[in-house]
């Protein structure tokens, strides 16, 4: 590897190597790190003693400097008798495309990336480069995020003007023949150095023109263009924002579709042409650019790019006369240029069979929209800045939208335990990865649980029943009603005993066997050597196995005390440390899957969709009020906001908004206070100009229970807002 280059001496350095490359007065046989492998053949120049001297004086002075940018890894591509250019990377950072004039002209090269450092040998793109006349210029490339199109610059016979934009499509490993862009791209103007959004929607470009300034004498511009459905590309414009203050040249696009780098010379310029990152915010308009200090130097930094992942940036540095290929490291502060690749499926709730469906993802913190997709065939993919929580929404005709979030703030940087959300057993197991038996198992288990919890809240409805009829009697009926109530309450007295027994004993058998299978597995998933990840973590496993202990003491002490008034007592305590071992699992892998996650380069959702129909309930998540409060919060209106789409969407469904609540409190105070709080949704919904007559508001106090009221977590699951198509 070449020697790194570093701070301002050393470009220096640089500069010196590139004019002895010129005067072609030695042959490149040394390794940076060892002066006494460069072998020169004299000239007697005065210019030859003279770089020489600044060389060797120059390697001393570098050694002791920060290292920032590197000679690309592998000596066979940047060439001493020939210039590299303009390299563009692959989304998976697996393969390079650049610009070479190696061969006698400027022509595209392909490398791919082997095991570790490696990479294979430049292959001579034969399908694009021989196919246009070898005299002609071809460069300024660019892969689209998807990996299915190249474009290139190129002032080849076919096109509007000097130089105009050309597009070739994947075909296997090998691309298909060239051919210039559709639509209103290429004039009779320079146009070049393309990069396209990763929705493969808007192409970015440069522009050798005047803007109608008098005084203009013309430069590059950075211009625009969005794609039409039928794959053309709309008339250019220039670019918004302030990129355009100043001369600008190859504009890319990065992963995220928020930023941008580019090369410019502008007043705080450290050498000739410098790169320069900006970014949209959340108005999504451009904010000022900021130059990338760490990169820059006295030389012309130019063309960057980076893969998703984002750990290193690929720019051209040019010296003299002299282009090569350089690399930096990422530093943990331009982390936000990372990203991951979100492979995406909507399925139909009831038949799950592939949905087309609208796709919106929005930044959870302020609600503002990122990307909107409209997605054909089920399947999408695109690209997600890291350090943003991302809410991921899917709606279509005739469907119940629904949403999903996706976190992707920093664990190291952002992890606040008393906001975060406690994953459910199903959203678990949607990212934990079993072998074939243990999955098998927990197939099982989950059934078990699922029968358990059905028979414990039919033993709780039931419970309410006879608690009703205690304490209303049998005042007002008559004797054939009194009698067949008393037979009615005998018979679910008998039901409850039975309901009781069986819901304990498939809840033993399910939550025993999914607390082995999880905590056995955390094995696969703990993250070392950070510790404001493993310490909690680590914490929560701890905590979740002195409760799993707690819950079997207990146990012993029910099946001890069967015949005392005790034995209910040890039972629910039982089964609460039981629920708050498996919760604490739940978290710890959590913490886990959120590093993880932050870490991946892709990561998969699917989302499903309930079929819109009568009688169908569905529970507004994140409808919360403030304690014995009936006023909505700020919080409930990206979920109310849903709703309203829903029934803009289908104006002829009626809804049934319900509110519920815990068991804390009289009967009839929480039946009048979940009657206001529906009220409360239902005026939201009819401000926003939906008809009164499309909507009923049913407060239910603690009637309807999701799950039964023993556990404070259980009483948080109970207190919800839903609503149920009635019409």
């Amino acid at each position: 590897m070449k020697q790194v280059i570093s701070c301002y001496w050393a470009i220096y350095f640089n500069d010196s190597l590139q004019m002895i490359r010129k005067i072609n007065t030695y042959t490149k046989t040394y390794s940076s790190q060892d002066v006494s492998e460069l072998t020169v053949s004299k000239n007697n120049s005065p210019m030859y003693y003279l770089q020489l001297k600044i060389l060797i004086a120059l390697i001393f002075i570098s050694i002791f400097n920060p290292l920032i940018a590197q000679d690309f890894p592998a000596d066979w591509l940047n060439l001493p008798e020939s210039n590299e250019y303009s390299p563009t990377l692959s989304y998976d950072g697996r393969t390079m495309i650049f610009e070479s004039d190696r061969s006698g002209h400027w022509k595209l090269y392909e490398v791919k990336k082997q095991a570790g450092e490696k990479w294979s040998k430049p292959r001579y793109i034969t399908e694009i480069n021989d196919v246009i006349d070898r005299r002609k210029f071809i460069g300024g490339s660019f892969i689209s995020y998807d990996g299915n199109y190249l474009f290139f610059t190129t002032d080849a016979k076919g096109g509007q003007g000097g130089m105009d934009i050309w597009m070739s499509e994947r075909n296997g490993s090998r691309w298909s023949p060239p051919a210039p862009l559709e639509g209103k791209i290429n004039t009779i103007h320079y146009e070049g150095f393309p990069s396209l959004s990763p929705d493969g929607k808007t192409l970015y470009f440069m522009r050798d023109t005047k803007i109608g300034d008098p005084t203009d004498k013309g430069r590059f511009y950075v211009f625009t263009a969005q794609k039409n459905e039928d794959g053309t590309w709309d008339e250019a414009g220039l670019m918004d924002g302030p990129i355009n203050a100043y001369p600008v040249e190859c504009p890319r696009i990065l992963p995220d579709g928020q930023s941008m780098v580019f090369a410019s010379k502008r007043p705080d310029s450290v050498g000739g042409f410098d790169l320069y990152i900006i970014r949209k915010n959340e108005n999504q308009s451009w904010d000022l650019p900021q130059s990338m200090n760490q990169l820059n130097s006295l030389a012309d930094e130019n063309c960057f790019t980076t893969d998703a992942e984002g750990s290193r940036y690929f720019f051209t540095r040019s010296a003299m006369t002299q282009d090569d290929i350089y690399f930096a490291e990422m530093t943990r502060e331009e982390e936000q240029l990372a990203t991951i690749r979100l492979l995406g499926r909507v399925y139909n709730a009831a038949t799950s069979e592939l949905l087309p469906a609208t796709v919106t993802l929005s930044n959870k913190d302020n609600q503002k929209n990122l990307q909107v997709l409209q997605v054909s065939n089920g399947t999408f993919k695109t690209y997600l800045e890291r350090g943003i929580d991302i809410s991921m929404e899917a709606s279509c005709t005739g469907f119940l939208a629904n949403s999903i979030d996706i976190n992707l703030k920093s664990p190291e940087l952002n992890l606040d335990d008393s906001t975060r959300q406690r994953m459910s057993l199903s959203e678990l197991m949607e990212e934990i990865a079993l072998d074939e038996k243990d999955a098998e198992k927990m197939e099982k288990y989950l059934r078990l649980n699922q029968e358990s919890n059905e028979k414990m809240l039919k033993e709780y409805t039931n419970t309410l029943f006879l608690n009703d009829v205690k304490e209303k009697g049998t005042k007002g009926k008559n004797l054939k009603e009194r009698e067949a109530l008393k037979k009615e309450v005998e018979l679910v007295k008998e039901e409850n005993i039975k309901l009781k027994e069986d819901a304990e004993l498939l809840h033993l058998e399910a939550v025993t066997g999914m607390y082995e299978i999880l905590y056995r597995n955390l094995d696969n998933y703990r993250v070392e050597g950070v510790e404001n990840i493993s310490q909690p973590a680590l914490f929560q496993e701890q905590e979740a196995q002195n409760d799993w202990k707690a819950g079997q003491v207990y146990r012993d002490k029910q099946y001890a005390s069967s015949s005392t008034k005790r034995f209910e007592e040890f039972r629910t305590t039982a089964y609460n440390y039981e629920e708050s071992a498996l919760r604490k699992i739940y978290l710890a892998y959590e913490y886990y899957f959120q590093y993880l996650n932050f870490n991946k380069n892709e990561i998969s959702r699917d989302i499903y969709l309930t079929p819109l129909k009568v009688d169908v309930v569905v529970v507004l998540q994140n409808i919360n009020f403030d304690l014995n409060k009936y006023e909505l919060r700020e919080d409930a209106m990206t979920e109310l906001n849903q709703v309203l789409e829903l029934l803009y969407e289908n104006p002829d469904i009626r809804l049934e908004i319900s509110a519920h609540t815990d068991d804390i409190g009289s009967e009839d105070y929480n039946s009048k206070l979940s009657q206001q709080r529906a009220d409360a949704v239902v005026a939201y919904l009819v401000s926003k100009n939906i008809d009164q007559n499309r909507l009923e508001g049913k407060g239910y106090g603690f009637r309807k229970p999701l799950v039964p009221n023993d556990s404070e977590y259980n009483r948080f699951l109970n207190r919800r807002v839903e609503f149920k198509v009635i019409e």
